[in-house]
């Protein structure tokens, strides 16, 4: 028996944060050139911005102070978020409760690995990219290590029963 063919897909997190796989309505082969992502536009990331925690917005301000634009903070705070959002997912398909999970998100969250070397403008864009890219590295496994590897640092859900 043959296997099925691999069809294009898209994972996305639904609104209760768990990963799930969205067919592609394109079957065609994906190639680096098809696979980018889509911009955000000027008002929705205005309104992304607009509703920041306190926290984010002081981070948020230390970006800008960095250089950095408002569609680049966007892309920051975003791909943290959805890291956090993918390691809920796999804590809820190891069926922890949605406290447990929710405090280790909330100390993800709070705990960001310093970003101040991450001025912009550099040199190139590619520049600017493996610095993120680096930095974002270090900081999901950070997350990863806090919420699947180091249980330590917040209390046990047996300790909430």
């Amino acid at each position: 028996m043959e296997p099925a063919p691999l069809v294009p897909a898209i994972w996305a997190f639904n609104d209760e944060g768990q990963l799930v796989c969205l067919p592609s309505q394109d079957s065609q082969e994906l190639t680096v050139d098809r696979v980018q992502p889509e911009k955000p536009s000027p008002a929705a990331i205005a309104a992304y911005l607009a509703h920041l925690t306190p926290l984010q917005q002081e981070r948020c301000d230390q970006l800008r102070a960095q250089g950095w634009d408002d569609e680049g903070i966007h892309n920051f705070f975003s791909l943290l978020e959805n890291c956090i959002k993918l390691l809920c997912a796999r804590l809820r398909e190891q069926g922890r409760t949605e406290e447990y999970i929710g405090q280790l998100a909330e100390q993800c969250g709070r705990e960001i690995t310093d970003f101040s070397h991450l001025r912009r403008p550099l040199e190139t864009p590619g520049e600017e990219d493996l610095q993120l890219q680096l930095y974002l590295l270090a900081e999901t496994r950070r997350q990863h290590q806090l919420m699947l590897g180091d249980e330590r640092r917040v209390p046990s859900e047996a300790s909430h029963s």
